[in-house]
């Protein structure tokens, strides 16, 4: 196998991988939000904060997702 074929395989690019999964996955549900022709500025101000707490929420969960990929390799 090649270099990238390995760096693919390794469990700092899976981890890195999911949490990107993962915010992305928080800021498309925040970008709907903002979309939203009647969302008031209220109610942006709350979706942001929340998917900031969110994304800042997963900072601990990343160990053990990194655990689970271990133990998967």
């Amino acid at each position: 196998m090649g270099g990238w074929a390995l760096q693919m395989q390794s469990v700092e690019f899976l981890n890195n991988l999911g949490l990107m999964c993962d915010v992305l996955e928080e800021l498309s549900t925040l970008s709907l939000h903002l979309q939203d022709r009647s969302c008031t500025i209220p109610v942006t101000d709350k979706c942001i904060r929340r998917t900031i707490r969110t994304i800042i929420a997963m900072k601990p969960n990343l160990l053990n997702w990194s655990s689970n990929v271990k133990n998967q390799l």
